[in-house]
């Protein structure tokens, strides 16, 4: 059995706390599961677990808030997780 979607977002929520930033949950009516806010960033995220599958929805959403010029992410498991972390902390240091 895989790592729950929940342990996903308590690692994204423990790494964007370390980096001087906050979570939100989120997630109804297909929204992002999470809104990071972080220094002048804002996020928003769909997680899943590895195994994970977007629904139609959610991935009509994100992409949407993408055409909208929002930064909307799916996450797949730890490894994206940290992915997103390493990125989030590179655009925090070019603020």
């Amino acid at each position: 059995m895989g790592v729950r979607e929940n342990k996903v977002e308590k690692r994204i929520t423990k790494g964007v706390e370390k980096l001087g930033g906050f979570t939100e949950k989120w997630g109804t009516l297909s929204n992002p599961d999470m809104v990071i806010f972080c220094h002048s960033i804002v996020d928003f995220l769909e997680v899943k677990t590895v195994n994970g599958v977007k629904s139609t929805g959610q991935t009509r959403r994100i992409k949407k808030m993408q055409d909208h010029g929002a930064n909307a992410f799916f996450i797949k498991g730890h490894k994206e997780a940290d992915e997103y972390l390493v990125e989030l902390e590179k655009r925090i240091n070019k603020c």
